[in-house]
Order: structure tokens, then sequence, then C-alpha cells
């Protein structure tokens, strides 16, 4: 079958009842986009999805306020940044749809120094565009509501408009379908008999980043980013399985 005309995504075509009077082909249904087109009917072969987690770190806003506790700053005005966010850097890897293990190695990308000291984290995010508007589905540990937005938005800084549309599978989400007393990533990962963060960095660590781009610090925050997609991918194997024993489907 061919691509899907609107969204370009392949194999995620829902089957209709609609047959064409003239070809005698069917309609299908894209499951990534809702848009109906006239395909014949797969020959037995399926493409596995492209299914890419990934995590970011990015820099903290510096803004400017006069009192910790006034009305005023229940609600930042925009008047008082100084310091905008950006990316500082980002880890992804392939999952397999089979084993739902890494495949082929952990992907990253951080800024330099002179980056960090221009807030410009154009050079490293281009490669992450061009992972995601690869993949079929976008995975991440609270991924949908914070990773995703803030690199679309940066996307779109830059004037790359978004990749391609993709399924999201988050973590976070899934883990509200039980009640653990924290979901956090590391502590969900410690139950489930995983080991614990090595590389960890303190917020005034985080702080010296953004103020000077530290090397050894940006290669830290390399590790700690890269860790996470290790860690996240084997709490998304584990969520998966579950899903799946349940008779629900994550990836299909």
């Amino acid at each position: 079958m061919q691509n899907c005309d609107v969204c370009l995504k392949k194999n995620l075509w829902q089957s209709t009842q609609w047959i064409d009077g003239i070809s005698g082909a069917r309609w299908w249904k894209c499951r990534n986009c809702g848009n109906e087109q006239i395909e014949e009917h797969p020959q037995g072969l399926k493409t596995p999805p492209k299914i890419l987690y990934l995590d970011i770190e990015t820099a903290l806003m510096r803004v400017s306020i006069y009192d910790l506790y006034s009305k005023r700053n229940q609600s930042i005005s925009k008047d008082a940044i100084e310091r905008h966010r950006f990316v500082i850097n980002w880890a992804a890897a392939w999952v397999d749809p089979q084993t739902y293990k890494i495949k082929g190695g952990i992907i990253s990308g951080v800024t330099k120094q002179s980056e960090v000291k221009r807030e410009d984290d154009r050079r490293i995010l281009k490669p992450l565009f061009s992972l995601m508007d690869e993949a079929d589905y976008w995975c991440g540990h609270n991924s949908q509501n914070f990773d995703i937005k803030i690199l679309k938005y940066r996307f779109f800084e830059h004037g790359w408009g978004y990749p391609a549309e993709a399924k999201q599978v988050d973590t976070f989400k899934l883990s509200g379908r039980g009640k653990p007393e924290s979901r956090g990533l590391d502590y969900l990962l410690q139950r489930r008999g995983y080991a614990g963060k090595k590389h960890e960095l303190t917020p005034e660590e985080w702080r010296e980043i953004v103020r000077y781009g530290t090397p050894k610090l940006l290669d830290k925050a390399d590790k700690y980013c890269r860790q996470d997609v290790r860690g996240g991918v084997d709490l998304l194997r584990e969520y998966t399985k579950a899903e799946e024993q349940s008779g629900r489907i994550v990836f299909r």
C-alpha cells in the first residue's frame, strides 16, 4: 500500500466497508490522521512501526521581579524575562517494536559552551527534527506535556515548521492508569527493580551550565540525559507488556 497522501505515514491503514464501484479497490482510513483513500489490499507485508524514545534538558529562564510574595508575581509577566528557555541537550533511541529494547544505541546532541552563551540550540536540534520526522511514534516520560511541546516551539522559532505528526506514547500517562506513590521516572524504575540514577546534577550545577556553559558539566548533562533514555525505554517496555497483557495494543 502507498503512504497516506495527507500525513505521509505508511502501514497505519484501517479497512473500511466501502469498495470503489469502478476499480473494485477498497477505501482505507489512515489511523494517524483520518484521511481516507483508495488502495489495494496489503500484500501480506507489514512494515513495523518506527518507535523513537526521546528526552531533553532545557535551560532555566532568568527573570527579574521586585518581590517574591507580591500578587503581581503570581503570574510573572513576559516583560520580566531576561533569558529565554532553550534546549541544552537531548538524547534519543530507536526502540525495537518486537522486544521493546533499544535498537542501535543512544543518539544525543549537546550544546557547546559558545552556543549556551548565545542561547543557540539550532545546531543540536536539526538532527533531532529529522529523527522525529521519520518516526511513527514519539515516546518519553511526561513527553506529551513537556518535551514534545518545547521541541515544537523551538522548531517553530527556527523556522522549520513541525516534523511529520506521529502518535505519542507517554509512560507518565501510562503510569496514571494505576496509582503509584510517585510517578517520577527514577521512582518507578527502582520499584520495578532497576538501578537508580548514576549521574545526577545539582541545582547549582544546572545554574552553572546556563551561566557559563562549563564543558565538563555539559558532558555530565549528556550522560544524565542518556541514562534517562536508557531507563525510560526499560519503563516503556514494562508498561507496554502490562498494557498488552490487558488486551490493549500500544504500538500497531
